[in-house]
């Protein structure tokens, strides 16, 4: 097994800059140990809203025992919950805002079965994670994700285009779950 170098800080802005994301503005100035397994939240309503490369602790060792406890529903409705929230400050979201709704992506998806059936990092170039939300018809929210298997960072196009298959997968199952209409999103 060959060990794998982790990225600089200024190579990671520049290759999230090529693919089309806009940069972290507050990028830690320690040199964090990063693997290559990256989340994505997307909205069918909000779009590409964000992603985070997974640090090496967290991906091993879970999220702090602190915020876990201080934790009331389950790890779905937590995240969905947020992303209410986050949707409605989206142009002034923090970057607290931002990791606050990672993490909560996080512990939804370490918890899915998909996790589950990923690879390890350290036998593929990458792994990605693309979670979707949407609100049906019947104001439920639904959460599907999608996985990836690539070394570089998706484009907001290829995170689209995950997400589209992941609704559609879905909603071949469960024809009740349509999406509202975009025009009631707002």
């Amino acid at each position: 097994m060959t060990e794998r170098s982790t990225p600089k800080t200024a190579e990671m802005m520049q290759q999230v800059l090529a693919k089309g994301w806009a940069p972290d503005e507050n990028l830690p100035a320690e040199n964090l140990e990063f693997v290559p397994v990256w989340i994505y939240s997307y909205g069918y309503e909000a779009g590409c809203r964000l992603h985070g490369q997974m640090l090496k602790a967290i991906y091993e060792n879970g999220l702090p025992q602190d915020f876990l406890s201080s934790l009331t529903l389950n790890a779905g409705d937590e995240y969905a919950n947020k992303l209410a929230i986050f949707d409605t400050r989206s142009s002034g979201a923090t970057e607290e805002d931002k990791q606050n709704l990672l993490a909560h992506m996080f512990n939804f998806t370490r918890g899915t079965r998909l996790w589950g059936t990923l690879p390890s990092y350290t036998m593929v170039p990458g792994v990605h994670v693309v979670v979707v939300d949407w609100n049906t018809r019947s104001n439920g929210h639904v959460l599907v994700q999608a996985g990836a298997i690539q070394a570089e960072l998706m484009t907001p196009h290829q995170v689209t285009n995950a997400a589209q298959l992941a609704m559609e997968a879905h909603l071949a199952r469960h024809p009740s779950d349509r999406p509202r209409s975009r025009a009631h999103a707002h």
